[in-house]
């Protein structure tokens, strides 16, 4: 808009105001000063009469209708109620009343604010070992235990003392910890890191100031005793007043909040569910037995302990289909569970369980695979197995193997130190419902990628592997077998996907951004751990110095440890091995030669005789460590339960990823695994003299018979029995660990040429040829 146009809109604003003021004034019964605040008023007008002026002058009387004179009050009280309320000078001089300024109260000083609380936002945890952040699922039953998240308020000044007892009244359960930690998430959101208290301890000083804390969440870790997870009751809550439903299988009257808990410890079905010993002798006995076992029970008395777990942490037994739930608390998810068979004082037989008014669901397909399994069962023990799980294969499978293999397991002798068999246990996936893979020999890896960069992988959940056209059922062998073909996968230069380069079995990754955007590392590490607790081969092909990166990487004598054996460019090797044996007359020539890869290091002088050593360690120091540090930082991420247990116990953890420490099998250590059943002397002494002889084979011999080409860091789960058959050539069980010898050779050389026809041919693979 132009000035001009500006300035006549004004002028036209003023005049209207201006006549807008002598109207009101001229309104009869209203005052010749009329202020500003009445021009706003809906009270100025308030005659029921309009006034009109004529062109002489005189003024005229008409009837105003009410609802149309309301209407344009409002309008104009709209219009004009900024200029009435505001207290500013009209716009006209001429029309303004003036009006006393009322004077300005003086505005009070703000009194100074001394906080004297601090309020912070607290998560008690339950598990004394508890290393991730809690599931939702978790969360939920820490808050009903009491436990869980709560806003604390503590005096400004508090003491560690005072601390403690605030959070002992919130968390009256934490009072049996036997003292806690406090921890906050790292960089990545699903792990804790633990905050080191001074000597005196969490004062509010130190949580508010030094801590680091800022808005984040303060976890509290029990140390010495976990803390039960109980619902806590109410006793505010009239539990009476509840509705009551009927169980429809034991027919008690329970309270509608209490049904769900009741169902799953009722153990009646729609008709009484029979149960029976599968023992030889007398039935009277066996009767005794069952009545001694396991009975269904009447009213809210619970007497039945089938389909139990030990918990190998805690040593609770709990239902078997509270398992995955057992495992999120204990542990932190890192709890090893055990299943038992819950039989009679002075019996251990297979308890059956059978319904009268069912029919079997099962086919005899189904009870012929498992039978190529696991061949030492009977048909009668397969069936049962069956029906319990409804003609589910692989739960039947595995029930199957924990029977056969349970809380007796040999404690078999192995390169490996019994205390990481232990440590190893405890992270060891329960049973429960599995996470499936389908893969295809010739891309393994390409086909495994997406199952493991699931944003919420799970290391606690059972992994089952389909090999794409072969007809096995994973028992235990084709999840070895599947994680050492994917680990050695990792390692192939032929691979199409190159994450790792080395030499003289030391590997680094290599440096590939692509990757790491992709979270190709990230999937190696899961890969690895989860081929560790899943009974698996470890992934030993690194160096001292960067396992030592894996347990602090903010040490400041990494440097120390890294030589030149560990250096993989061959570059950098050829540079270093010239610099290594270089002579004085050489140096400068030599320098110009290898000035880019000194930059790149960050060796910021010119090469010398005397510093030639400092720049190989510079040129060391780079190529092993700093220019891999995204990709080993990504790897490590991976590793989730697997790196907190190889910070907590370096030594005994050393053989899962340092190069070298994973020793070959020898012959004592595969006889020391072994035992026989129903095998003559002479193809015992074929079998002893084949793996004192053939020691290029052993690791053949392994994976044909258990899927694994080394002894596992956690071991096999039981021994590998040793059987003979009627053929020439001998058959493997990888799931039960069972080795069947030709029983129809006669000399040691067709024994031990049948017996390397047989690995070469099936080392990997299932099915029968």
């Amino acid at each position: 808009m132009a000035e001009g146009e500006g300035n006549l809109g004004q002028q036209r604003a003023v005049s209207l105001l201006q006549e807008a003021t002598r109207l009101i004034r001229e309104w009869p019964g209203s005052s010749n000063d009329v202020s500003s605040a009445q021009v706003a008023s809906p009270n100025v007008i308030s005659q029921s009469e309009s006034h009109a002026t004529t062109s002489s002058g005189v003024t005229t009387v008409r009837p105003v209708n009410t609802s149309n004179r309301e209407r344009v009050l409002g309008n104009f009280r709209n219009l004009f109620a900024p200029y009435g309320n505001t207290g500013r000078r009209s716009l006209s001089s001429s029309t303004q009343l003036a009006q006393p300024s009322g004077k300005r109260r003086k505005t009070q000083s703000a009194v100074a604010f001394r906080r004297e609380t601090w309020t912070h936002v607290f998560f008690c945890l339950a598990n004394r070992e508890q290393c991730v952040t809690p599931t939702v699922t978790l969360k939920a039953k820490l808050q009903q235990a009491g436990l869980g998240r709560e806003k604390i308020c503590f005096n400004w000044k508090a003491t560690a003392v005072e601390v403690k007892a605030k959070l002992e009244q919130v968390y009256p359960k934490l009072s049996h910890s036997g003292g806690f930690d406090i921890l906050r998430r790292g960089v990545q959101t699903s792990d804790l890191v633990f905050i080191q208290p001074p000597r005196s301890g969490y004062s509010v000083s130190f949580l508010r100031d030094t801590a680091g804390l800022g808005q984040a969440i303060a976890f509290i870790r029990p140390i010495q005793n976990n803390l039960d997870i109980t619902p806590a009751m109410d006793s505010s809550e009239d539990t009476d007043s509840a509705p009551l439903v009927e169980c429809i299988n034991c027919k008690v009257e329970i309270p509608v909040t209490e049904i769900r808990q009741h169902k799953e410890s009722c153990c009646r079905d729609e008709e009484l569910l029979e149960i029976t010993l599968a023992v030889e002798g007398d039935k009277d006995s066996v009767e005794d037995s069952v009545s001694d076992t396991a009975i269904c029970f009447n009213g809210q008395e619970q007497a039945c302990h089938l389909g139990t777990v030990v918990c190998d942490d805690c040593n609770d037994t709990i239902p078997a289909e509270q398992t995955i739930e057992h495992s999120s608390i204990c542990r932190g998810g890192c709890s090893g569970i055990v299943t038992t068979r819950h039989t009679s004082a002075d019996t251990n037989n297979l308890v059956t369980i059978s319904s009268a008014s069912h029919a079997d669901s099962h086919s005899e397909s189904d009870v012929v695979s498992i039978q190529n399994i696991l061949p030492a069962l009977s048909e009668t023990e397969i069936s049962t197995a069956l029906n319990l799980y409804n003609g589910n294969v692989e739960q039947a499978v595995e029930l199957l193997l924990d029977e056969d293999g349970e809380s007796d397991q040999l404690d078999v002798q192995m390169n490996t130190d019994d205390s990481l068999v232990d440590l190893l246990k405890k992270l060891r996936p329960i049973s429960g419902a599995p996470q499936r893979l389908t893969v295809c020999r010739d891309s393994i890896f390409e086909d495994s990628i997406a199952f493991f960069k699931q944003r919420k992988f799970d290391f606690t959940v059972p992994i089952k592997i389909t090999f794409a056209g072969e007809p096995a059922i994973d028992g235990g062998g084709p999840v070895r077998e599947f994680f050492t073909i994917l680990t050695r996968e990792l390692l192939s230069s032929s691979s199409s996907i190159r994450l790792f380069e080395g030499r003289n079995s030391r590997f680094l990754p290599i440096h590939n951004t692509d990757a790491v955007r992709s979270n190709l590392f990230k999937v190696a590490g899961r890969i690895v751990a989860a081929s560790v607790f899943h009974g698996g081969p470890g992934f030993p092909v690194f160096s001292r110095a960067i396992y030592l990166y894996f347990q602090n990487p903010n040490s400041d004598d990494l440097s120390e440890h890294i030589s030149k054996e560990d250096v993989v460019d061959m570059y950098v090797v050829e540079a270093l091995n010239k610099l290594d044996n270089i002579k004085q007359e050489d140096v400068s020539t030599f320098a110009g030669e290898i000035q880019s890869l000194l930059v790149e290091a960050g060796f910021p002088y010119l090469l010398t005789f005397e510093n030639r050593f400092q720049a190989m360690a510079s040129l060391c120091l780079h190529s092993v460590l700093l220019s891999r540090k995204a990709e080993l930082d990504q790897f490590m991420s991976g590793l989730g339960p697997l790196i907190n247990l190889i910070r907590k116990h370096p030594d005994q953890t050393e053989p899962l990823l340092v190069a070298g420490q994973a020793k070959p099998p020898s012959a004592e250590d595969l006889l020391s695994l072994v035992e026989y059943e129903e095998v003559d002397e002479v193809r015992k002494d074929f079998f002893k003299q084949y793996v004192c002889t053939e020691s290029s084979r052993l690791s053949g011999l392994l994976m044909f018979v258990t899927g694994c080409k080394t002894i596992p860091p956690m071991g096999f789960r039981n021994a590998i029995t040793i059987l003979q058959n009627d053929s020439v050539y001998p058959n493997a069980n990888t799931c039960p660990l069972e080795l069947e010898l030709p029983g129809q050779v006669n000399t040691y050389g067709e024994f031990k040429k049948n017996m390397d026809s047989a690995i070469d041919i099936q080392k990997e693979g299932f099915g029968i040829v």
